[in-house]
């Protein structure tokens, strides 16, 4: 067995038992999500960030009945010429108060609550509904990727396949132009269940990317286990490229490593002319962040494609 603790320590002065079990309630609430089996000591401003995140919580089980999360859409390219490969889709919520909140702050709210299969299903159809209708205006190359992110949570789902091949079924979208992008942790999982819904996606025609891959501690033999199409090199690294020698080992090594398993690698957050001339020294062909373009909306992304295409027609 394993615990979570929250410690508050009494101050001076008159302090009603009231008050410290709810700030050892909030420290042990901020003991699970960091992880779980571990202590946290409560700190001013908790209390704050607690009630912060609670109103974040109320807002977001609404804005999903509401419907007020739109997706976003940015360009993967080759290094060399900048042509387009791929879009990811990114999942924004347009807060009616907040304005446009990043999933970073909203994502793990929706882990919690367990809003994340359902938020992620829909992202999924979205995206493929909305890359059948640039298909359809002709602004879509067919042979675009379309990669979107599937959580941990999803993938515990029993039926996520049969929810997959359901979305794919309704919109239209091919199979072997959709991209699921997981995390490097998932690589880790022991449950021989979870590599099996991989193994039952792929033999749909869908493709599998690694996301963040590096940041954690992944290993041949699970690539092995788990056959993937692409790696997705953190933008960490690629930042780091202008700054030491170690990151241009790992991105040399990553590209080497995905050659040798002949998986296609792409590198996130380029954002500097320097990066990208490391990038292609190091033998990274594949692409995307702000040096390229922004996450787009669906009308900007459409402007592109539109411009993308001339330039090829060109």
């Amino acid at each position: 067995m394993t615990a979570s603790i929250g410690v508050v320590q009494k101050q001076r002065g008159r302090v009603l038992a009231g008050d410290l079990l709810r700030r050892a309630d909030i420290a042990i609430y901020r003991a699970k999500v960091e992880g779980k089996a571990r202590y946290v000591v409560f700190e001013e401003g908790m209390d704050t960030q607690a009630l912060r995140r609670l109103d974040l919580e109320n807002d977001l089980r609404r804005a999903i009945e509401a419907q007020e999360f739109v997706v976003h859409y940015q360009p993967q390219v080759t290094l060399e010429s900048g042509d387009l490969t791929g879009l990811e889709a990114l999942v924004r919520w347009e807060h009616p108060e907040k304005g446009l909140i990043h999933p970073i702050d909203f994502i793990p709210i929706a882990e919690d609550i367990g809003a994340v299969r359902e938020l992620g299903l829909w992202v999924l159809e979205e995206a493929c509904r909305q890359a059948m209708s640039w298909d359809s205006e002709g602004v879509l190359e067919q042979a675009t990727v379309l990669s979107v992110n599937i959580s941990p949570r999803q993938l515990d789902d029993p039926q996520i396949v049969a929810r997959v091949a359901a979305a794919l079924a309704r919109t239209g979208f091919p199979a072997n132009r959709l991209a699921l992008e997981i995390t490097e942790s998932v690589l880790l999982s022991e449950s021989r269940t979870i590599a099996d819904k991989i193994a039952a996606l792929r033999s749909l025609g869908i493709r599998i990317a690694i996301d963040d891959f590096g940041t954690g501690y992944a290993s041949l033999t699970y690539l092995t286990r788990i056959p993937v199409d692409f790696l997705k090199i953190d933008q960490r690294f690629v930042s780091g490229l202008e700054r030491d020698d170690e990151s241009k080992s790992i991105v040399l090594a990553l590209v080497n490593l995905s050659r040798w398993l002949e998986i296609e690698v792409i590198a996130e957050g380029v954002e500097s002319r320097a990066q990208l001339s490391h990038l292609l020294a190091l033998g990274c062909r594949q692409g995307q962040g702000f040096l390229f373009a922004k996450p787009l909306s669906a009308d900007d992304a459409r402007v592109y494609l539109e411009n993308a295409r001339k330039q090829l027609v060109a």
